[in-house]
C-alpha cells in the first residue's frame, strides 16, 4: 500500500501509528476512505521473472495448474490466477459476507487453463465495470472477519455506526486532499 495519503507526515517503519520521529499520531486512525486516492500493489507472489514471456519452475505461493519444471508457462497469466486466488483467500475466506461483488471478478481470474485467462489489462476492466454499479457505502463498508463469529443484529448496528461515525469524522477533521495522482 502507498500510505502517502494516509500519513502525510510518514509513518515509522516498524509502528505504522507513530511519525518517524518516534512520536505518537494525533487524530486517531486514518480513514483510508477519507484520504483518497490510497493504492494498493500486489507484488511478488513467491515466483519471478523480469520480461519474459514463458518462463519454467514448480514454486510459488499458490498452487497453479501449470507449473512445472519442463513445460514452460506464461508467467502474466499465473500473475492474474494468482491474484484471483488471493482475492478469493484474502478476502471471500476471511470474511463473512459484503464481498460477493468480487466473486464475478475471481472467476474470471481464475479459469484452471491459463488460455481461458484474461490477461491482468482485461481482469482491470472487468473490475472497472463492476465496480462502477456499487455504491460508496458498500465499497467502504467494515468488514467483519470470520474468526469474530457471527454478530447478533444490535452488535452489527453498533460496530457499523461506530465505524460510520469514526469514518465521518475523520472525512470532516482531516484536510481535504485534491485528488492528483500519487508520483
Amino acid at each position: 500500500m502507498d500510505g502517502r495519503r494516509l500519513f502525510p507526515s510518514g509513518w515509522h517503519p516498524q509502528h505504522w501509528e507513530v511519525l518517524p520521529s518516534g512520536r505518537s499520531m494525533k487524530g486517531g486512525e486514518p480513514s483510508r476512505t477519507a484520504a483518497g486516492g490510497v493504492r494498493y500493489y500486489f507484488i511478488d507472489f513467491g515466483i519471478s521473472s523480469y520480461n519474459e514471456n514463458s518462463v519454467v519452475g514448480p514454486d510459488g505461493q499458490e498452487p497453479a495448474p501449470e507449473l512445472s519444471e519442463t513445460v514452460p508457462y506464461d508467467p502474466y497469466k499465473l500473475d492474474v490466477y494468482i491474484l484471483g486466488m488471493a482475492y478469493r483467500h484474502f478476502l471471500i475466506e476471511r470474511y463473512l459476507g459484503g464481498l460477493d461483488f468480487l466473486q464475478p471478478l475471481i472467476n474470471f481470474m481464475t479459469p484452471l487453463k491459463p488460455s481461458e485467462r484474461p490477461s491482468a489489462a482485461e481482469a482491470l476492466e472487468k473490475w472497472k465495470t463492476i465496480s462502477r454499479g456499487l455504491s460508496f457505502s458498500t465499497l467502504s463498508q467494515r468488514l467483519q472477519p470470520i474468526h469474530q463469529g457471527t454478530e447478533s443484529s444490535f452488535t452489527r448496528l453498533v460496530k457499523n455506526s461506530n465505524y460510520r461515525v469514526r469514518d465521518f469524522w475523520w472525512t470532516t477533521t482531516t484536510r481535504k486532499r485534491e485528488a492528483q495522482p500519487l508520483t
